[in-house]
């Protein structure tokens, strides 16, 4: 029996001294209401109460208590100013050595403060200047304990329960409209062509060698044998250069729809059954002053940009003026700018069925063109969102449809929401006139952390209406702000 008692008490001993072994001086400061904040001037403020009514310090002890900001990675660490609490005869020396200017730490002191069984708590305040790598970071609590032959320069580290990361990481949301479109039954469309039927002077014959013209009516009967497409009407639109009389030129403007209405009937397939209209418009001065206004390299620019702004409706007279500027300036227009005045356009407009998913696949690298908004968000969706099926679809049609700001706006958030932000950039930045692209533009911008850039796009896509602009511009804001050193 006795010998039962005595290894039950040997067994007793043994645990305490392990359980000792394994509450840490850490363990008895008790940490509550703990606080970290930005400020104003970007420093990091952390505030908390340490309670060491649980802590038992010998006379000779000493636990300096060091607060860390340490990164998510673990490559960067700032220790914050510590505390040091001493027994009654640690202290002493302490205050000695602090009085002789003798600081034997390698660490900032906020506080040094004597150990009493009854202690207030204690409440710790400091700064320290932020820096981005403290976002998803954490805080630890350091402890260096002296002042006994088991636990000399002994180093202890505990993490603060229920704090989680010191600044949470932040991708602001920023907010856009997609565009859903409705199939309609058939799509109405205009063709202006890029090439135009040109003429030489005083002529209103279709010369096939002159100039671009056989590329000129081979893009039409291209364009009419397209099966694709249902024509509908197709219209011409005449003009004259300057030189001659103002009547005269207005008569050839007239001849010269006529003579190339004549030519595609008898030339050109299947024209006789397309409803043909025409219109004449005489001497072309708006072009006029286009080219003029492109040229390098003349000097009496401006003395012509002057007759032609001022020109009134005697247009004979404007164009005497334009020959006695000088033989140079004349010659110079008559053979580079003229020639381009006497022309005709022409507008074809057309309609296109609808497609089922299968032909629009096909259409896609063939005439991405014919697919409307409708059509390539269905093709779109069958790859799925997000996947790189669908990202190319949506780049080929911004590609084809240059000037439809839906699909521009639909292809620029497939791009975004993929992370391809330099290319939305570069599709964006040449349309930035529409709202809702300057608000894309504006994101794309945000998302490259080019903050200037996009808050200037943001404050321009407010001023044209755009309603997401505004909450997008406040959150751009606050991750600027929440981010900077």
């Amino acid at each position: 029996m006795k010998i039962k008692n005595l290894i039950l008490v040997l067994f007793l001993f043994v645990a305490a001294i392990l359980q000792a072994q394994d509450e840490t001086f850490l363990s008895k400061i008790k940490i509550s209401e703990f606080e970290v904040e930005k400020t104003s001037h970007r420093n990091v403020k952390v505030h908390f109460n340490m309670d060491f009514k649980t802590l038992n310090l010998n006379k000779q002890q000493t636990i300096s208590v060091v607060p860390v900001i340490a990164s998510s990675s673990g490559d960067n660490e700032v220790e914050l100013p510590s505390v040091v609490i001493s027994g009654k005869i640690r202290n002493k020396v302490q205050y000695r050595q602090s009085a002789l200017n003798r600081d034997t730490k390698n660490f900032k002191v906020l506080d040094t403060l004597k150990f009493e069984s009854d202690m207030d708590i204690y409440k710790y305040e400091a700064m320290v200047p932020f820096k981005k790598w403290m976002i998803g970071g954490e805080i630890k609590i350091y402890a260096n304990i002296e002042g006994c032959a088991s636990c000399e320069g002994s180093h202890e580290e505990s993490n603060i329960e229920g704090i989680g990361e010191v600044f949470p990481p932040y991708t602001p949301d920023y907010t856009y409209t997609y565009v859903y479109a409705m199939r309609e039954e058939k799509k109405a469309m205009k063709y202006t062509g890029k090439l135009v039927l040109g003429f030489t002077q005083n002529s209103s014959a279709v010369n096939l060698s002159y100039n671009n013209n056989e590329l000129t009516i081979d893009s039409i009967k291209n364009f009419i044998a397209n099966p694709y497409y249902e024509i509908k009407d197709i219209e011409l639109i005449s003009y004259a250069s300057p030189e001659g009389k103002d009547w005269y030129n207005q008569l050839i403007s007239e001849r010269r729809s006529q003579s190339f209405i004549s030519y595609l009937k008898n030339n050109v397939e299947g024209m006789e059954s397309y409803q043909m209209k025409w219109s004449a418009y005489g001497e072309d001065w708006e072009r006029f002053r286009q080219e003029v206004e492109n040229m390098c390299g003349l000097d009496t620019k401006t003395e012509v940009l002057e007759i032609i702004d001022n020109r009134g409706d005697n247009l004979d007279q404007a164009e005497d003026k334009v020959k006695h500027i000088g033989v140079e300036t004349y010659s110079r227009l008559y053979r580079d700018v003229y020639p381009l005045l006497r022309r005709t356009d022409y507008k074809i407009t057309y309609m296109i069925r609808n497609f089922s998913v299968n032909e629009c696949r096909n259409l896609l690298n063939k005439f991405p063109e014919l697919l409307d908004l409708y059509e390539i968000q269905v093709l779109a969706d069958t790859y799925g969102k997000g996947s790189k099926e669908y990202v190319a679809i949506w780049k080929k049609a911004a590609s084809s449809h240059p000037d439809d700001v839906n699909i521009l706006n639909n292809a620029a958030i497939a791009l975004l929401e993929t992370g391809h932000t330099e290319e939305v950039i570069l599709l964006l930045g040449n349309t930035i006139d529409n709202p809702s692209l300057k608000n894309l533009l504006g994101i794309a911008y945000a998302r490259r952390n080019q903050f200037e850039l996009a808050y200037e796009i943001f404050k321009q896509a407010i001023e044209a209406g755009e309603p997401h602009a505004s909450t997008n511009l406040k959150k751009l804001e606050y991750y600027w702000d929440y981010i900077s050193e």
